[in-house]
């Protein structure tokens, strides 16, 4: 496998460990004859999308659709697709017309999860594949993921997390198989950039992600655009980033996208990018 023969060829001890995961992914998939990969766009998934093509002689990618995905991952999870050349499916998520979901309860992720892993078992199970894998890996563990009860629930495998592969691991294996033209930034469902018990409209959704994939094409790595309001945003970038957002002309170009999208306060979150902050409301 291309992977492998590049990891191995890293002397250091680190490397060595990480070939040896790789092996154990590469078993993994040899164990089934057929596989369906949860395919997002994002790193963690990618891998396992490209060691699936790699070993397994029946494997399909799906990726569900719904006004929740950022439309750039969702043109990732087809140009991965096509650059590994495994079969495509995209399908559209009927999580959107759940209450919990719409409402942006606190569980949302638990129901948003099975209402989508439920439709692809079933999809696994009418088509013939064997086993359905999703990209969950050793660092979600200490964030704040309901809808891994329902990955357990429902019986879905998580190779990465059962392998224990940490987010730089998955990292340094997608750079060896060159999966993409440049690192792409850790995503998640556009609910999370509004505060729990909001009712999401699709249009405050779609406003968001324009604004986030704005930031994305002027070169800032790391984004979250929080809604605070009608007309209100918070951008959380790393902290060593915050100086491009407040010096001209960068400042007044951004301010001035903003306001064509409708928000009229744009504040910077100080503390910079972190995981899940809309959870801090919560207490956790």
């Amino acid at each position: 496998m291309k992977i492998v023969g590049k990891v191995k060829s890293h002397k250091n001890m680190s490397e060595n460990r990480l070939a040896k995961k790789i092996d154990n992914l590469l078993e993994f998939f040899d164990d089934y004859q057929s596989v369906i990969v949860a395919l997002s766009g994002g790193t963690d998934s990618s891998l396992l999308t490209a060691v699936a093509a790699a070993s397994s002689s029946k494997a399909l990618a799906v990726t569900v659709n719904s006004p929740l995905v950022p439309e750039r991952d969702l043109r990732q999870a087809k140009e991965v697709a096509k650059k590994l050349g495994i079969r495509h499916k995209i399908v559209q998520g009927k999580e959107w017309e759940l209450e919990e979901v719409r409402t942006n309860a606190p569980e949302r992720c638990y129901y948003c999860k099975k209402e989508r892993f439920t439709r692809i078992k079933e999809m696994a199970s009418r088509l013939g594949y064997a086993v359905v894998v999703e990209g969950s890996q050793v660092n979600d563990l200490g964030e704040n993921r309901p809808g891994m009860r329902a990955v357990r629930e429902l019986g879905i495998r998580s190779p990465l997390l059962e392998l224990g592969f940490t987010k730089e691991e998955v990292r340094r294996a997608v750079e060896s198989w060159n999966l993409f033209h440049k690192p792409v930034p850790p995503r998640t469902c556009l609910a999370t950039r509004f505060p729990y018990n909001t009712f999401l409209e699709e249009d405050e959704l779609k406003r968001i992600d324009q604004a986030e994939e704005y930031l994305e094409r002027k070169g800032v790595e790391m984004v979250r655009v929080r809604w605070e309001g009608i007309s209100r945003v918070r951008i959380e970038v790393k902290v060593e980033d915050i100086g491009i957002l407040t010096e001209d002309p960068f400042r007044s170009e951004m301010l001035e996208y903003f306001y064509r999208l409708g928000f009229k306060q744009v504040a910077v979150d100080l503390a910079g990018y972190r995981s899940g902050s809309m959870d801090e409301r919560l207490g956790r």
